[in-house]
Parts: structure tokens; C-alpha cells; sequence
């Protein structure tokens, strides 16, 4: 039961109908777009909100394979040591330069979805060194504390999202899709 208070301006543009099914309709596409380049032994590696386009016909599109590794490949850093990835949307894996599989896309969805139920990140800084130390060190502030009236079903699937150990995560893409249809 949250807390009781008048709806903000914000929170109701954020909350209306009309665009809280567009973007379950949006995220249930980038699932099925992730299930697919996963299935086929391949993660993004930058997956973030400008990589993401929706067409006139609501046809969602994932763009910019540029940094799109095969999952047989080595670590997530470049060969000159560079970790690649948009700092804002990347899993605590991947700043960390570990071995990277699509639980790393899976998490940048989460923080995706966080920013579009809140109208914020899940974390921010200044500086890539304090963004990373929050994103490996501490906890978001819960959704809905910063959106009480939003959809308690999402705001659960992006913080499993979000979590700092994969294992803790949904596994895959496939299971995200559930998640967001029940």
C-alpha cells in the first residue's frame, strides 16, 4: 500500500495509461529482440535508450551492434584495456571488466525501465568513478518511494533487474517477457 499523497504533475504524465502501455508493449519487443541476439550467442554490450527505436507502426528496433561481442570472445574490455559500454547503463560486470553474458544487457534494460517509471537514473554522479561506485556499492532508491502511484509489477521486474550479482537477476530474456506479461 503506498503512501498516501497527491498525485505530482510528473507522476501522472509518467503513470498515464496510454504511455505506460506503450512501454510495456516497447520493453515485451526489446525482450524478444534480446531472447533472439542471446539465442544466437551474441550480447549488446550498449544497450541504452538511444540504441533502442521505435518506428511509426510502434516497431521497436535495436541499434547499434557496434560493440555486439559473440559470447566465445574474450572479456568485455577492448584489447588497449578501454572498457566500452555507456557508463550510465552498464551492469556491475561490465565495469569491472569480467567475462560478460546477456545478464549484462538484461541489467542496462532495468536501469531503462527505472529511468522511464521515475523520470531518473537508478544512480548518478558526476563522474564515472562515483557513478561506478554506486552502482557496485549501493542500493537505488525504491521506484516507488520516487513514483508512488506507478505500476508496482514493473517497479518489481526493474529492480530484479538492477541487482549487482547476475545470479540475482532474471536469467534471461525470455524470463523477463513473463515477468512483464503476467
Amino acid at each position: 500500500q503506498p503512501p498516501s499523497r497527491p498525485t505530482t504533475p510528473k507522476e501522472a504524465d509518467l503513470n498515464r495509461p496510454e504511455r505506460m502501455g506503450k512501454l510495456k508493449d516497447a520493453m515485451l519487443q526489446v525482450c524478444e529482440a534480446l531472447a533472439y541476439i542471446h539465442g544466437h550467442g551474441l550480447v549488446h554490450r550498449d544497450l541504452k535508450p538511444s540504441n533502442i527505436m521505435v518506428d511509426d507502426d510502434r516497431q521497436v528496433r535495436l541499434m547499434d551492434f557496434g560493440l555486439a561481442k559473440f559470447l566465445a570472445d574474450d572479456a568485455g574490455i577492448t584489447a588497449d584495456g578501454k572498457l566500452v559500454g555507456t557508463y550510465r547503463y552498464m551492469a556491475p560486470e561490465q565495469i569491472l571488466g569480467e567475462p560478460l553474458d546477456g545478464r549484462a544487457d538484461l541489467y542496462s534494460l532495468g536501469v531503462i525501465l527505472y529511468e522511464l517509471m521515475s523520470g531518473r537514473p537508478p544512480f548518478d554522479a558526476k563522474t564515472p568513478h562515483e557513478l561506478w561506485r554506486q552502482v557496485l556499492e549501493t542500493e537505488p532508491p525504491p521506484l516507488l518511494a520516487l513514483n508512488l502511484h506507478g505500476d508496482p509489477q514493473l517497479a518489481r521486474v526493474a529492480h530484479r533487474l538492477i541487482r549487482k550479482e547476475p545470479d540475482d537477476r532474471f536469467q534471461t530474456a525470455e524470463e523477463v517477457y513473463e515477468a512483464l506479461s503476467e
